[in-house]
Parts: structure tokens; sequence; C-alpha cells
């Protein structure tokens, strides 16, 4: 109950300000892509994601995010992430809050074709990003908080931080 009204908040939050950002949108910020390696970060120990900035304006802007790993002997593990976030701040630095989904599963090395596990979190995250409007390198830094919404493990919250370097273009 309270990881669902805390989803649900956080969506409307993000949700109604982009309503207003529609408004104000501006060619201020020209390189809106990137491609970062996040390391510890919604993705476990490592993956590589993709980031576009939808809307901007000269303090604000809007995006979303995805991102995938696989690890482990014979690449058992398999991590997936996708997000929205809102960035604040002009120039090259920025605050950064947001909320991502993130699904990932283990396999059985023995017997793959058998899926042993499932995991669901919601990651609410709040950091700091380095990012030119121009372009150029790309550098983040977040606390996040996984909270397991998986049907079959009990509600906990697991505090987290990750790294990311990256290009923007």
């Amino acid at each position: 109950m309270y990881t669902t009204n805390l989803y649900v908040s956080l969506c409307l939050f993000i949700g109604m300000s982009l309503n207003v950002a529609v408004a104000q949108t501006s060619d201020h910020f020209k390189r809106k892509n990137a491609v970062y390696l996040e390391l510890l970060g919604a993705g476990g120990l490592y993956s590589l994601n993709l980031d576009r900035i939808l809307i901007a304006n000269k303090i604000n802007k809007y995006g979303i995010r995805a991102g995938f790993a696989t690890y482990g002997d014979n690449l058992t593990v398999r991590k997936g992430s996708a997000g929205m976030y809102m960035l604040t701040g002009a120039g090259n630095h920025h605050a950064e809050i947001g909320v991502n989904g993130a699904i990932g599963n283990r396999r059985n090395p023995v017997e793959m074709e058998s899926v042993r596990e499932n995991k669901f979190h919601l990651v609410p995250s709040v950091g700091y990003r380095y990012q030119k409007p121009e372009g150029g390198l790309f550098l983040r830094a977040t606390f996040l908080t996984f909270i397991s919404i998986s049907g079959e493990s009990p509600k906990r919250l697991f505090p987290w931080m990750g790294v990311s370097i990256g290009t923007s273009f």
C-alpha cells in the first residue's frame, strides 16, 4: 500500500510538472541525448543506458531513460530499467529527481530454460548531474532506494548509491 501511494504521488508530481513545462519549452538545451555506463545504479552492478531530455526550459528539464545489463556465469542475470526524471538548474550543474521501474531475472546456470527468480523494483532517486547544454562529458551521482514490489518477496527497502559516466550528444 505504501509503495503504491509513493509511486502514484511521484507520477502525479512529475506529470503536473511536465504539464506546466510544456508551455515554457525552449531550445536552450541543444544536446538532449546521452549514453552512459552506470555503476551500482538502478540496473544493479552496472547498466548501459540511453537518456533523452524531452522538454527543456532555462531551469527545468524533463526526460526519460532506459538501461540494460546482463552478467554472471553464462549471463545468468539479466536486468532492465526504464524511468523518468526532472532536472533543475541552469548551465552545466543540475539536481536530479526521478523514478525508475527495474525488472531482473536470475536463471539457473545448469537449466538455462527455467527461470528461477524474477524481481520487480520501484527505484526513486535523487542526485547530481553534470551535463553541458552543448553536449560532451556526462557525469551523474545518485542516491537510490530499491523498493521491492515482487509478488513473491516481502516489501523491503534497499538504500543504494550509483555513479554514471558517459557522453551527451
